[in-house]
């Protein structure tokens, strides 16, 4: 016989029980399911059977006995290490969960208590063995709706840290809706008090410090670009940056095998990475130190190819970055590209992922999903990746705000960076080859002139 008093409960995601008709069920019949426990010393774990022990201390019963009973008075219980499969921490939470979640007395915060630790103990599993999982596949695991899902991931530790600002709150969804709530108005709080350091026209000043307004007929003396834009590793001059930065916006290597990307395309000379591996390695370094460099405010945008959406989606998370589900999406008019026609469809989409601090908010709405010729971007820029203004505009246009300081550590020759310039936004960025950058240099040289009916001196 076991003392109630020596069984801990302590680790149950559940605390609240509605227990009257149970007790009223086990005093006439006694307990026919015996609860679950686990010796831990001299005191029991209980493993399974939460609502049933609340029962059992409420009808008075001081002890339970081992094995199965269905004496009324008289409780059994059983211990895990009897069972032929002692299941996992995570088994003994989904069972919990089946046993509770349609029970309208369960607490809607036990019920995100369990749904966070289950899901924490889930991802550890599958990292365990070399896999990922998806919200989305272990939503339909808890038997519950995603969104319920998602937002247990996000609320948990604020709603533990936090009970009081979400007692009125009565589901998930609801506390959800109160975090959007309150992250809006800090939003608009820190939008109020920002000063824009200057004022986006057409005819723009190019200064040391960024860009300011002058007449038509005016130009600046010198524009310095070699303190704006530098020729090395794009990253490891953003790890080193200390200046002002309000976004980062770049097109960095897609990880695609190099061999394969020649069967698309005639040149492939934009292409440095090793391999996929060494790529996506860069992604991780770049989404590491853009969380590090961005302000609260700060959005980076990358394009990638599809084919690593989970996993890139995973490293933005994990990072800390909001990013919604859907990729942005260019469809390139006029443009397919096919290594195999007779086995694939033609590609003539490219997709960009849209990562925010937690105080970004978007300049405009803005569709996901866009139509953009080709063109001759890449004659026109002089590198065979290098994306229409368009594209590039539809982003800026769409994220940057007056003032806002734009950072390509992947520039190539400076299509994004043009792109920024003619928005009147102030711009910084790296180029690994020398070629590239040389080309950047001219093609921002370029841009700025068709800004001043002066041309400028540029150091």
């Amino acid at each position: 016989m076991i003392p109630l008093d020596k069984i801990k409960a302590d680790g149950r995601a559940r605390t609240v029980y509605n227990t009257t008709d149970l007790a009223e069920n086990i005093a006439l019949h006694g307990l026919i399911q015996p609860i679950i426990l686990r010796q831990d010393g001299d005191e029991y774990i209980l493993v399974g059977g939460g609502r049933r022990l609340a029962a059992l201390r409420e009808l008075g019963i001081t002890h339970v006995e081992h094995g199965v009973s269905s004496v009324p008075g008289v409780a059994g219980y059983v211990l895990q290490s009897e069972s032929p499969e002692l299941p996992s921490p995570l088994h003994v939470l989904l069972g919990e969960l089946a046993e509770n979640a349609c029970r309208e007395d369960f607490a809607w915060t036990d019920k995100l208590a369990l749904i966070h630790k289950a899901w924490k103990l889930a991802k550890k599993e599958k990292s365990q063995l070399g896999e990922r999982l998806l919200l989305q596949d272990f939503a339909v695991t808890l038997g519950v709706q995603y969104a319920d899902l998602y937002a247990a991931t996000i609320l948990a530790e604020d709603v533990s840290a936090n009970p009081g600002i979400y007692a009125s709150c009565t589901s998930i969804r609801g506390a959800y809706q109160l975090k959007l709530k309150a992250e809006a108005k800090r939003v608009a709080q820190v939008l109020a008090t920002r000063t824009p350091e200057t004022v986006v026209v057409p005819a723009v000043h190019a200064t040391a410090d960024g860009l300011s307004v002058l007449t038509l007929t005016e130009s600046p003396d010198t524009i310095p670009l070699s303190s704006w834009i530098w020729q090395g590793n794009g990253l490891d001059i953003l790890a080193n940056y200390s200046g002002p930065l309000s976004h980062i916006v770049t097109d960095p290597d897609y990880a695609i095998d190099v061999a394969r990307l020649g069967a698309n395309m005639d040149v492939a000379d934009g292409v440095v990475q090793a391999s996929p591996e060494e790529s996506l390695l860069d992604y991780q370094r770049l989404i590491t130190l853009a969380w590090d460099k961005l302000p609260p405010t700060g959005w980076l945008v990358f394009w990638y190819d599809l084919e690593w959406h989970s996993h890139l989606l995973d490293m933005v998370n994990a990072a800390g970055f909001r990013v919604q589900r859907w990729p942005l999406t260019w469809l390139k008019l006029g443009h397919n590209s096919n290594a195999s026609p007779q086995y694939n469809f033609g590609k003539n989409v490219e997709f960009a992922m849209a990562c925010r601090k937690p105080l970004a908010v978007m300049a405009k709405p803005t569709p996901c999903a866009f139509s953009i010729a080709a063109g001759g971007a890449a004659r026109h820029y002089n590198h065979p990746f290098a994306k229409p203004s368009g594209v590039w505009a539809h982003i800026l246009n769409a994220i940057a705000h007056e003032g806002d300081l734009i950072f390509d550590p992947f520039m190539g020759s400076a299509s994004s960076l043009c792109a920024a310039v003619t928005r009147g936004l102030r711009i910084r960025g790296a180029e690994l080859q020398p070629d590239h950058y040389n080309t950047a240099l001219i093609n921002l040289k370029t841009t700025y002139n068709t800004l001043f009916t002066c041309q400028p001196i540029y150091t």
